[in-house]
């Protein structure tokens, strides 16, 4: 998983999250983070008018290649190999899950939930979506929240849920004490709810893997 940061990810749980209902391996801890921003992103935004998510250049989690952090989509997709000059050897690939309306704001204010899913390929493979809080005021569009959490998880239960009140809902890997990297053998069933501007404290549902799911 790209990481913002293992020192900002427990601080971030610790102050967004309730307690989980199973212990967390000492190597994992919670693979999901809530992470306050002000980063501002290229090209502004018009009053009314909604971005053109699909070709903006994203900042990511700061153990992503590239020497400024950030990615640049076109058509809602990126993917470049890295190493060609003797640099990291793998491969990265960014592509727009989605983009929602959060409801709130007001005036010259709107806020939108972009979803990036994010898949590196080098030693091994690491794969998160990052749900990214976008403000538009007085035409400078900012990154004001982001919601990061890992992928490897029963297929198709990772991608998010977002409802028409702007709640947000995802499934997260949890590593039990005993799991290997490879092999996580429960999950964080995660709902977050909408307070207008930004997401408020996380909700945790830890469960078991039960037989015959494969994350």
């Amino acid at each position: 998983m790209q990481r913002l940061g293992a020192g900002l990810l427990a601080a971030a749980f610790g102050l967004w999250g309730q307690a989980a209902e199973l212990p967390y391996a000492e190597f994992a801890g919670p693979s999901f983070s809530v992470h306050e921003l002000a980063e501002r992103m290229p090209g502004g935004c018009e009053q009314g008018a909604r971005p053109r998510f699909g070709d903006l250049s994203y900042p990511l989690g700061e153990d992503e290649p590239g020497s400024d952090g950030r990615v640049a989509l076109s058509g809602g997709r990126m993917s470049r190999s890295e190493g060609a000059a003797g640099e990291r050897l793998g491969n990265l690939t960014v592509r727009l899950a989605s983009a929602h309306d959060l409801p709130g704001g007001g005036g010259r204010t709107r806020f939108w939930l972009v979803v990036l899913h994010v898949e590196s390929v080098g030693g091994s493979t690491s794969t998160n979506y990052q749900a990214q809080v976008m403000r538009c005021r007085a035409g400078v569009l900012e990154e004001v929240q982001r919601v990061v959490w890992e992928a490897r998880v029963p297929e198709g239960r990772a991608a998010p849920v977002v409802a028409g009140d702007g709640g947000l809902r995802f499934t997260t890997s949890h590593y039990l004490p005993g799991d290997a990297h490879c092999c996580v053998s429960a999950v964080d069933e995660v709902s977050l709810r909408w307070e207008g501007r930004r997401y408020g404290k996380a909700r945790v549902r830890s469960r078991r893997i039960r037989g015959g799911e494969t994350p």
